[in-house]
């Protein structure tokens, strides 16, 4: 079972994105969905597409780069950030921008994913974004995470 919530804060076209879910997995599986670079390639994409190429160097100040491929629109997108910080089981942060022209990312955002584990071997997992533009940039990342963590929920089942 997994649950689901989405809200906005705007302060000067800073907008954040919250979302929160409970696997119905260990706080280890979650955890490792999210630092094992095999793992990632088998669901960090949304539901409409698939990820190409992908590089994910996970430790602090290691970055990550992929491709989505394959999406609804007949588009490939290509986002990257870098690991600010890894705390085991607890907390990871981490930048993600979208690639344009010339390899530039016009806006990097900040994502903080949490992990507490619950009773009966559930995870519930806290996703912030911040960062975002404005309201339709909020909206259309809550629709892409949301089939990331949807993917997530699928591969830890």
């Amino acid at each position: 079972m997994t649950t689901a919530t989405a809200t906005a804060a705007a302060a000067e076209s800073d907008f954040e994105l919250v979302m929160e879910r409970v696997f119905d997995a260990s706080l280890d599986r979650v955890w490792a969905a999210w630092t094992n670079a095999d793992a990632l390639v088998q669901w960090f994409f949304p539901h409409d597409c698939q990820l190409g190429e992908s590089v994910f160097d996970i430790v602090e100040g290691g970055a990550y780069r992929c491709t989505l491929m394959g999406c609804t629109s007949g588009k490939h997108f290509t986002m990257r950030g870098t690991y600010e910080e890894i705390k085991p089981q607890y907390r990871l942060v981490f930048t993600h921008g979208w690639v344009g022209e010339g390899d530039l990312v016009e806006r990097m955002t900040r994502i903080v994913v949490t992990f507490v584990e619950e009773e009966q071997g559930r995870t519930r997992l806290n996703f912030c974004q911040s960062g975002l533009g404005s309201e339709e940039a909020r909206n259309s990342h809550a629709d892409g995470w949301g089939g990331v963590l949807d993917h997530l929920g699928d591969h830890v089942a």
